[in-house]
């Protein structure tokens, strides 16, 4: 009998380990392997879609904001649309990849925090490689929430250590 519960403590030790190297393995490891990004943003006030909420363009650009509108890689027409939407485009210099591969990597096993607000996503940041959509980061600074498209690493641990801050002051250089 105490040589069953030696053998079980001793499984789980291991196991425990196993997985611990398995998620320290995972920690740093970029959401993407890009050559660019583009920078969408858009300046808008809350208090249009109250004040205008039938006009068809307002109710489009909060689809964009809140919704799925933008949720597969190849669909590259809606990236015209934000534009036509009033959304601003950028190509951020490649020398700000280095601090984004930072910002945007896999940060180990993070239990998800639910947040009381619903995101209006005002930021969104296209990673190419060789000019082809490899990704999507749709950033909501307001309440501090992302939608990343476009990988399979653990995404749920982005934001946790100051990254959104540190996006909003890379974005503002």
């Amino acid at each position: 009998m105490v040589f069953l519960k030696s053998k079980n403590i001793i499984f789980i030790i291991i196991l425990f380990f196993l997985t611990s190297l398995q998620l320290l393995q995972r920690v740093n490891v970029p959401y993407f392997q890009f050559d660019s990004v583009e920078h969408y943003s858009l300046n808008i006030d809350e208090s249009v879609f109250i004040n205008d909420s039938k006009n068809k363009n307002v109710v489009e650009l909060y689809n964009y904001l809140v919704g799925d509108k933008i949720n597969e890689l190849k669909d590259t027409n809606q990236l015209t649309e934000l534009i036509r939407l009033g959304y601003q485009k950028s190509i951020l210099p490649s020398s700000k990849n280095a601090e984004l591969n930072k910002l945007f990597s896999e940060k180990g096993k993070i239990i998800p925090i639910i947040l009381d607000c619903e995101p209006m996503y005002r930021d969104i940041l296209v990673f190419k490689r060789k000019n082809k959509i490899i990704g999507i980061a749709k950033i909501c600074f307001q309440c501090g929430q992302s939608e990343i498209i476009g990988t399979s690493r653990n995404t749920t641990g982005f934001g946790r250590n100051g990254e959104f801050e540190k996006l909003k002051n890379l974005l503002s250089k």
